[in-house]
């Protein structure tokens, strides 16, 4: 439906059943659309306000027509005394003033109201655990967001400056190039600003470490923390950059990028993984503590790919696979070995 909206002029807009009813009638369903219209086409944010404007003057103008048209019909039936010296049509200077000053503030009013609506809102979006979301951004990008995660648009994107977002969780992106603006997209965690032009990388800020793995394109890391102050990472396409958030160290190796990206794709792959690891990705993602029975096996390492479409299946997936028994205690993950 917002796609109609794209090629709206003016008098399109005014002439808009749904538009009126915003306007007149604003609930929250409606406000929430046409909030998000004006993010998904920016460029009509002035010919909306414009237009919702108009509509306002012209329910002001309608209200007092019919106040007026009421006083000449109660004039007609007499029920209005008029004085013959002083005809009810002339109008004293004061009186004039009077409208005047009315008609101006009504005009700040209208103006102040326009001014608080058009302000920028900031837009949330977060993830329970195990739940995962497609979010369409304002410019065309593309974010899959993992379970247990949190993105957020802070600031308004105009064409001269950054389009920003923060991150905590984990997110896989596929931003849109801006050819004509050159404009940059920035992704903010907690220790890192990702900045690229358009490309698809993945990035997870979790307790322990935070991560980006660059499938294409190409992207500059600008680390936060004070040990690494000012400085900046450039990434080649398949390099998984890790800061860990204990020892405040920065790695950098070259991975295959489909294990890093394939959450996004219902299925989790392995690559000489040790269980521990495994255990801290259920964790962050599903909200469960994992125990091991024997320590030893929190080391067992183990590659395989299977599904993750919900914890169900990827529980029962993982002691097929990798023959260990799973029993689940509320929130609470005990492994064991089968032998």
């Amino acid at each position: 439906m917002e796609q109609k909206y794209q090629s709206y002029s003016l008098n399109d807009f005014l002439e808009d059943i749904e538009f009126r009813q915003w306007v007149k009638k604003p609930t929250a369903e409606n406000e929430h659309f046409f909030e998000n219209l004006q993010l998904q086409f920016p460029e009509k944010k002035e010919i909306i306000a414009q237009a919702r404007l108009l509509i306002m003057a012209y329910q002001v103008a309608e209200s007092a027509q019919t106040t007026t048209e009421q006083a000449w019909s109660k004039l007609k039936r007499g029920q209005m005394s008029v004085t013959a010296s002083k005809p009810i049509f002339l109008m004293s200077l004061r009186q004039k003033y009077s409208i005047a000053a009315s008609l101006t503030i009504l005009m700040l009013i209208s103006l102040a109201a326009w001014y608080n609506f058009s302000a920028f809102k900031p837009i949330t979006y977060q993830t329970n655990y195990g739940q995962m979301q497609t979010i369409a951004l304002p410019d065309g990008s593309k974010v899959t967001l993992n379970g247990n995660s949190r993105l957020e648009i802070n600031k308004e994107w105009t064409e001269n400056g950054a389009r920003e977002v923060n991150l905590v969780g984990e997110a896989f992106f596929e931003v849109a190039k801006k050819p004509v603006t050159k404009q940059k997209f920035v992704v903010n965690t907690s220790d890192l600003a990702v900045v690229v032009l358009g490309t698809s990388f993945n990035v997870s800020d979790r307790d322990i470490k935070t991560r980006v793995m660059l499938k294409e394109g190409a992207v500059t890391l600008k680390l936060k923390n004070k040990a690494t102050e000012n400085k900046e990472v450039v990434m080649k396409v398949g390099e998984l950059v890790e800061f860990s958030k204990m020892d405040k160290k920065l790695t950098k190796q070259i991975v295959n990028t489909e294990n890093f990206a394939s959450w996004k794709d219902k299925k989790l792959i392995f690559e000489n993984t040790d269980m521990q690891e495994i255990a801290l990705l259920i964790q962050e993602t599903y909200g469960l503590e994992v125990r091991f029975e024997d320590e030893k096996m929190s080391k067992r390492k183990i590659s395989g790919t299977i599904p993750s479409e919900n914890l169900t299946i990827l529980l029962t997936s993982l002691e097929t696979i990798f023959e260990v028994k799973i029993t689940q205690k509320d929130q609470l993950l005990i492994f064991e070995s089968k032998n």
